[in-house]
């Protein structure tokens, strides 16, 4: 399944992709799936290592820190070069 990454305005007013997120999903590690919706931040709540495919398909396997944010739209978490748990990723889009 591919990410969905639409943003429809909402009350008719539209909303660019560095305004405040519109709710939270799920953060499911897969080596082929991508996730449910293209996520605007992820927010680590734990320290380890993340390995992630943004929307352009570029790949970057980081080190982050427990409280740390994303600012980068992601599409696909991997299982495999992740040391984190899902539960220890919040995926705000």
């Amino acid at each position: 399944m591919t990410a969905d990454n639409r943003y429809p305005p909402e009350n008719g007013f539209g909303y660019a992709l560095d305004g405040p997120g519109t709710g939270f999903v799920a953060i499911v590690q897969s080596d082929s799936a991508e996730l449910t919706h293209v996520v605007r931040w992820i927010r680590f709540r734990a320290s380890g290592t993340v390995k992630a495919v943004a929307v352009d398909g570029t790949i970057a396997e980081e080190t982050v820190a427990a409280g740390e944010i994303w600012p980068v739209q992601i599409k696909q978490i991997w299982a495999t070069g992740t040391s984190l748990a899902d539960n220890e990723m919040l995926g705000i889009k």
